[in-house]
């Protein structure tokens, strides 16, 4: 069974839960969205993964959600605001597809390294973070790999 893990990550998080997908899923081809030229029917599995920035979806992810969601498995969100995840992915996508798809909330990281100053300052108001910070969870990354 082949598996295409397509995602989209501003600062790394959602680029590593998708490289780490390819290292667990047997015939995997993991790929940036921006840099993807495939097809889809050419995949048993697609998962979709992105990052959520105050509440919303990365819009090139959202804008290929809604383009082909008939053609995807399962998506995943990336974040550092547990506490909303389950808001956030009904915010995020379609009731339907929640119901009837795979859909997970993956946590994420703060890395300060990659964020301008403006992000810094955003991120130290909104949580109080002073530095880089990972809280993946892992137990969500695993249901990935078992589809």
């Amino acid at each position: 069974m082949k598996t295409l893990v397509l995602y989209e990550s501003k600062h790394g998080a959602t680029k590593k839960v998708a490289e780490l997908l390819g290292k667990k899923i047997e015939n995997s081809v993991v790929a940036k969205l921006a840099d993807f030229r495939g097809k889809l029917y050419k995949y048993d599995r697609v998962i979709l993964g992105g990052p959520i920035y105050g509440g919303k979806l990365h819009p090139r992810v959202k804008k290929y959600f809604d383009e082909n969601h008939f053609e995807i498995d399962a998506v995943f969100l990336s974040g550092m605001r547990h506490e909303l995840a389950e808001q956030e992915i009904h915010d995020n996508l379609p009731d339907e597809f929640i119901e009837k798809k795979k859909v997970v909330f993956v946590g994420g990281a703060f890395n300060f390294e990659s964020m301008n100053f403006f992000e810094k300052l955003i991120v130290r108001m909104v949580t109080k973070v002073k530095h880089s910070k990972e809280s993946f969870l892992m137990d969500q990354i695993e249901e990935l790999v078992k589809l």
